[in-house]
C-alpha cells in the first residue's frame, strides 16, 4: 500500500515557532524527546496530565521551572534536567531515542496520518528523518521565548543554520541544502564521518 501521508520536520532555535508550525499545518507532532520526557517524569515521580492541552502547558511550565540541584546549592531549570536525561540516554545507546521515534513515526504514517517532528536537533536525527522521506522547514519566528544562545549541544545545529543568515522563516530545505549544511556543521565541529 502506498503511503500518501505528509512527513515534515522543523529546525529552529528555542522559541522560533516550530510547534506553532506543526499546529498550524494540523500535523501530528511526534517528538524525539517524548521518550526523554517519559523517563524524566518517572525519575522525578511526576504524573503529568493526560489531556494534550494540559500536558502542553505542564511541559512548558516544567521547562521554565527551577529546581534545587541535589548535588549543589544552585538552582537548575527543568529544561536543563531534560537535557541531562537525554544526554544520559544517548550515552547508553547513541541511537536509542531515534530507534523509538522511528517506530512511532512509521506506525503513524502507515495509518495515513500526517506527521511533524519539531525537535530534530542533531545531524544523525536529521539524516534519519531525511532517509524516512521527511521534508524540512526552517523556523525563525522571534517569539518572546526566542533563544539563540542556549549552550546545550542539542541547540548548536539550529543556531548554526540561524547564524548563517541565508534562510528565511519557513524556508523548505532541499535534501542537498541540508546535506551540505550538515557536512559543513560537522567539519566546523570536528566530527569525522
Amino acid at each position: 500500500m502506498k503511503n500518501n501521508s505528509v512527513f515534515k520536520c522543523t529546525i529552529g532555535v528555542i522559541g522560533s515557532g516550530k510547534d506553532y508550525f506543526c499546529k498550524e499545518q494540523e500535523l501530528t507532532n511526534i517528538k524525539i524527546s517524548q521518550e526523554i520526557q517519559e523517563v524524566t517524569w518517572k525519575l522525578l515521580g511526576i504524573t503529568p496530565p493526560t489531556d494534550p492541552m494540559e500536558y502542553e502547558k505542564f511541559y512548558e511550565d516544567f521547562k521554565a521551572s527551577e529546581w534545587c540541584s541535589p548535588f549543589s546549592a544552585k538552582l537548575i531549570s527543568g529544561r536543563f534536567i531534560l537535557q541531562q536525561v537525554g544526554d544520559f540516554l544517548k550515552n547508553i545507546d547513541p541511537r536509542y531515542l531515534i530507534k523509538i521515534w522511528n517506530v512511532k513515526v512509521i506506525k503513524t504514517l502507515c495509518q495515513q496520518v500526517a506527521v511533524c517532528c519539531t525537535d530534530t536537533r542533531m545531524p544523525d536525527e536529521v539524516r534519519e528523518a531525511l532517509d524516512m522521506g521527511a521534508k524540512f522547514v526552517f523556523c525563525n519566528y522571534k517569539s518572546d521565548r526566542y533563544n539563540n544562545t542556549n549552550g546545550h549541544k542539542t541547540e548548536k545545529l539550529a543556531q548554526y543554520i540561524t547564524n548563517l543568515g541565508t534562510y528565511k522563516h519557513r524556508h523548505e530545505f532541499t535534501r542537498e541544502e541540508l546535506e551540505e549544511i550538515l557536512v559543513n556543521f560537522e567539519q566546523l565541529n570536528g566530527v569525522v564521518r
